[in-house]
């Protein structure tokens, strides 16, 4: 991809799903949600919510934490009329849900999501187009409404606990307490980190979620990266080794 600056980045981006077995333990799951390369919307794309997200974004500055609208709330059933309780780590937000689903993605083109695009004018296609504008802000890669969204990142081992969206009542776990480890070079200059894990995506038809974690290398040309490797690890051990997340 190329980055707000116009410099390539080489995005190495994970994404896992994992379900929630008869014991309350999140075990991965036989399947998994593929990688979103385009919004996927509930209804039209010009007026309907987005439910699932792009994942092709090199850098969001916090975590976002979504619960996806179900397509089977359109033939007239879901939790609309309930009070609706999320709560992960330190994030708490509670909501009595009508008409319009509002713990969802926020579409590109609705505030306060859209005040973060930057400025297309006649400058901007004169000095800088195609590029991003200068005034982009990174905010914009965040999808999550403003209260559902973590600015340290997710560790990867929080307590989750929702009340109102399952209709066997409160549902809660912890997040699987995994992490990836990025290791490759660019131009012979080796490298191992910890990617941020920077989105949380509850599914709202049986308690399951899915977790992105990303990387982004940052080279002059894509071909100067080499050798990347992704590893999932126990996050006690990136900790130890790392010292993060």
């Amino acid at each position: 991809m190329i980055n707000k600056d116009g410099c390539n980045v080489f995005v190495v981006i994970v994404k896992g799903t994992f379900r929630l077995d008869p014991g309350g333990k999140l075990l991965v799951s036989d399947r998994q949600q593929a990688i979103a390369f385009v919004e996927e919307y509930c209804g039209d794309p010009e007026t309907s919510n987005v439910r699932i997200p792009s994942d092709l974004i090199d850098y969001k500055p916090g975590a976002d934490v979504i619960i996806s609208e179900s397509a089977e709330w359109r033939k007239g059933q879901g939790p609309f009329g309930r009070k609706i309780a999320l709560e992960i780590g330190p994030l708490r937000k509670t909501k009595r849900v009508f008409a319009e689903w509002i713990f969802g993605p926020t579409r590109r083109d609705h505030k306060p999501r859209s005040r973060y695009a930057g400025t297309y004018d006649q400058d901007w296609i004169k000095s800088r187009m195609p590029l991003l504008p200068a005034d982009f802000d990174d905010r914009y890669n965040l999808v999550a409404p403003p209260d559902q969204v973590v600015t340290d990142y997710l560790k990867g081992d929080e307590h989750v606990k929702l009340t109102g969206l399952y209709p066997e009542g409160t549902v809660e776990f912890d997040l699987p307490g995994c992490a990836v480890v990025v290791a490759g070079n660019v131009m012979s200059r080796y490298f191992t980190e910890v990617a941020n894990l920077d989105t949380l995506i509850i599914w709202p038809d049986s308690p399951k979620v899915s977790l992105v974690w990303r990387y982004p290398i940052r080279c002059r040309k894509i071909a100067e990266v080499c050798n990347v490797y992704v590893d999932l690890v126990r996050r006690q051990k990136a900790t130890e080794i790392f010292g993060k997340p």
